[in-house]
């Protein structure tokens, strides 16, 4: 059986969500717009997702993350949402639809020398520019790309950074979260935007670790969370991969039983350790 350990990092308590749809300038590259009627209405969707999903069961059911630590976590809310855009950046030959998000030193430099596209540079800067509320200790910024971009490693990233060198105690925590191809755009996100929340609740910053499993072969978390996420994406928008649904909000008091039941479940599969510790749930 899987352990799922916790290794001192921060946990987010009360999630606050702020949503950013984010227009991307690449020279030499068309994309999408969040400007456009098709893709506002999207984004409306997505807010409508998001505002009962942090105030749900989804999020009491990851407590458990916070038993044993210093951190409570509870339900949340959703801060408020922006249109933004970034760029123009240069066109990085060969990748030129592809948007950086890796924190890490050197990553950032090159793109700094380059010119191209990353997430990090621009957030930091918009915060510190008072375009978007500064950051929290639970406060994650979730930028949604348009269509046509892509990042260099999934569809669904989180990590985290700090505004400067010298602080080392305002981290950013931020998701990003590709526009999908295909049918069923909407289920798409929910699914890809809940499973993510879930990670960045439980182990924001990946250079100062929250919850994990040490065997990074194992898929067990993996699996929990995208079962939590499908239940989640299914009770807001009333629909499956199967078929269209219309967004809606359905968290109401019947509803709230039966998916923590899911995730408590799916939870209750795994040893959790703690400090050296290990833990029946």
């Amino acid at each position: 059986m899987t352990e799922m350990i916790y290794h001192g990092g921060p946990v987010l308590e009360q999630i606050e969500l702020v949503c950013i749809y984010l227009n991307v300038i690449v020279r030499g590259v068309s994309t999408g717009n969040w400007s456009t009627p098709q893709l506002r209405e999207m984004a409306s969707s997505l807010d409508t997702f998001l505002d009962p999903l942090a105030t749900s069961a989804y999020l009491d059911a990851l407590a458990e993350y916070g038993e044993d630590t210093v951190y409570q976590i509870g339900q949340g809310r959703r801060l408020a949402s922006y249109f933004l855009t970034a760029g123009p950046f240069l066109q990085k030959e060969g990748q030129a639809n592809v948007i950086a998000t890796s924190p890490e030193a050197e990553v950032l430099d090159k793109a700094n020398m380059q010119g191209s596209a990353h997430v990090v540079p621009w957030l930091r800067q918009q915060i510190l520019r008072g375009v978007l509320p500064f950051a929290g200790p639970n406060r994650c910024y979730v930028i949604f790309l348009p269509p046509g971009l892509v990042l260099e490693l999934g569809i669904g990233l989180h990590d985290a950074f700090f505004l400067s060198s010298s602080d080392e105690e305002n981290e950013v925590y931020f998701a990003v979260i590709v526009y999908p191809e295909g049918k069923h755009l909407l289920d798409q996100f929910t699914l890809t935007l809940s499973h993510e929340i879930a990670e960045v609740v439980t182990n924001p910053s990946h250079a100062r670790s929250g919850w994990h499993t040490d065997d990074e072969s194992s898929s067990e978390m993996r699996t929990c969370v995208h079962k939590c996420s499908t239940t989640a994406s299914l009770m807001v928008t009333g629909s499956s991969r199967f078929g269209p649904g219309n967004p809606r909000s359905v968290f109401d008091g019947a509803n709230r039983l039966p998916l923590h039941k899911a995730c408590r479940r799916s939870a209750g599969r795994r040893k959790r350790r703690v400090r050296g510790e290990t833990v029946q749930p």
